[in-house]
């Protein structure tokens, strides 16, 4: 609000506001909004959805950690198991057998019952699992609570069957929402490289004074349909950076040049990229491009990871928001979870979203290498 108010006041002079207006508004929005969110996360943890999961797997103690953390009232377990009634490790109430789940449901005020069994082992519960429903209780399985508590998508647990038939996954492929983010996307960049050009023209000056080189950087990306582009950056390392091969960037990487630190940090190296937005190479907001190499290693490893070439790459995306900048196969998986999650429930809303929550992260700098 307080950038959009300023543009407007610098654009159209017969809206200027006054100085100290502008002063009040952040004397009063800034601390009201941190008061409102402490407050707003403290009531929802007081509230928080009371839950029961049946199963007591690794997989249910990790959703189980999740959801503490979250704010969730984890009331405990339900197993069939009777070696385990009790109280687990965790201080959490194992109950059984999962006949009686309804009766302690009922008795605990329980919302949610979390199915975190698989497969066949399903089966026997599923009677009882129907009975809960159908009295109000709300039912979900493991990949659906692990996805709303998490927002994103968990790899390991789904299947071929849960992409087949899970809502979500279509909206891409409808052509009015394809038509409305191309036109968001010219719209948004043309009218940052506007506001913009005289930074992108300083650090233009400023790259080519601290090291030798070109101060524009192209490189082959990976895109939709896992097509190949050019992708356009503000060069941050030395230009014999990857004269050994392609490599993952790493913390305090030495390659990196004094000015391109910055750079980075801010993600101004990123800037370039929004005339690969113009020219339909790159969307907005989307899965982050890796490079063919990455990708062909990271497909041999990690599955349903050709998924997020269906949709165009972006500038930003949930999982450059919601994780920091990885450079393992494990932070690759992590990072696919995100962008699955962003797959499954794409819409304009969530792209805007995702470009508020970049300008925070470009503004405190956070997660750059």
């Amino acid at each position: 609000a307080n950038i959009l108010a300023g543009f407007v006041s610098y654009v159209f002079g017969h809206w200027q506001f006054p100085q100290w207006l502008f002063i009040l508004q952040a004397v009063i929005s800034y601390p009201l909004l941190f008061g409102l969110r402490r407050l707003g996360g403290a009531v929802s943890s007081a509230a928080g959805e009371r839950v029961l999961v049946v199963g007591l797997g690794e997989s249910a103690r990790e959703l189980v950690g999740a959801m503490a953390q979250k704010g969730f009232q984890v009331l405990g377990y339900v197993t069939d198991d009777r070696d385990v009634w009790g109280v687990d490790g965790d201080g959490r109430f194992v109950a059984g057998p999962v006949r009686d789940l309804l009766h302690i449901a009922e008795t605990q005020q329980v919302r949610t019952i979390v199915l975190a069994v698989e497969g066949a082992a399903v089966e026997p519960y599923m009677d009882v699992l129907l009975r809960a429903r159908l009295s109000g209780i709300v039912v979900e399985e493991l990949v659906t609570a692990f996805e709303r508590v998490t927002d994103r998508v968990p790899v390991r647990f789904i299947q071929d069957r849960w992409l087949l038939l899970e809502q979500g996954f279509s909206l891409y492929s409808k052509e009015v929402v394809r038509k409305l983010k191309r036109t968001m996307d010219i719209f948004i960049a043309s009218l940052a490289l506007l506001v913009l050009w005289p930074l992108l023209l300083v650090t233009f000056v400023l790259i080519r004074r601290d090291s030798p080189g070109p101060a524009l950087f192209r490189q082959l990306r990976v895109g939709e349909g896992k097509h190949e582009f050019t992708l356009y950056k503000f060069r941050s390392m030395r230009v014999d950076a990857e004269q050994n091969g392609a490599v993952w960037a790493e913390a305090d990487d030495p390659r990196v040049t004094r000015i391109g630190h910055w750079l980075r940090k801010f993600r101004v190296d990123e800037l370039p990229q929004l005339f690969n937005v113009l020219k339909g190479d790159m969307s907005l907001v989307g899965p982050r491009p890796e490079r063919m190499e990455f990708v062909k290693e990271l497909e041999e490893k990690i599955p349903y990871y050709y998924i997020r070439h269906t949709v165009k790459p972006g500038i930003t995306g949930w999982a450059q928001v919601m994780y920091p900048y990885g450079a393992t196969v494990e932070d690759a998986v992590t990072k696919l979870e995100y962008e699955l999650y962003y797959i499954k429930n794409m819409s304009l809303l969530l792209d805007v979203k995702i470009m508020c929550r970049t300008i925070g992260v470009m503004v405190l700098g956070e997660g750059a290498r």
